[in-house]
């Protein structure tokens, strides 16, 4: 069946529309995907990784208020990792012992583990992340275990990043990791 002249402009002019509804689809998903990765549910991370295993969490909003189990080696080299939005502050907080308190502060999205007894680290999380899934903010230290810690001794870590909550920038506590040391 031959098709008459009118007849293929409008196969044509039809096969343009579905070009660019398709391509109207496809935009639309990229971009509505980037706004709801922005919106989020509190992804925030901390990791800690160490040739004896990583721990903590790269990325995420899972939230437990039991602290990761880890070992810390004497002498051994750690490079820890603070996620969050980027721009934004962040600390890192160190605890001693093991009984979590699993304190909820007005303001702030999840629950301190332990009373932090220092502030190791603050700044602003100013390295652009490559994970696409987290807010955009990165931050990494490297240091080296102390030889003179005594074995069996607890040392907990945790940080505090601004995340996307609830559809605005929240300060957001991570997953906190308990590093026993041996």
């Amino acid at each position: 069946m031959e098709r008459t002249a009118p007849t293929r402009r409008i196969v044509k002019r039809m096969s343009s529309v579905r070009i660019l509804v398709l391509a109207t689809l496809v935009f639309s998903c990229v971009t509505v995907r980037g706004a709801v990765a922005q919106i989020g549910n509190g992804e925030t991370g901390m990791l800690l990784a160490k040739r004896s295993g990583g721990a903590g969490v790269l990325c995420g909003r899972a939230f437990t208020c039991s602290g990761l189990a880890t070992i810390l080696r004497r002498s051994e080299q750690v490079t820890l990792s603070i996620r969050g939005v980027r721009n934004q502050p962040f600390a890192l907080f160190l605890g001693i012992g093991a009984r979590p308190v699993c304190l909820t502060i007005p303001g702030i999205h999840n629950q301190l583990f332990e009373f932090p007894i220092l502030v190791a680290a603050s700044g602003v999380l100013t390295t652009q992340d490559t994970v696409r899934a987290c807010p955009g903010g990165l931050e990494s230290f490297t240091f080296t275990v102390p030889a003179t810690l005594p074995i069996g001794s607890h040392i907990v870590f945790q940080a505090l990043a601004w995340s996307y909550y609830q559809s605005s920038q929240v300060p957001t506590f991570t997953v906190a990791v308990d590093a026993t040391v041996q």
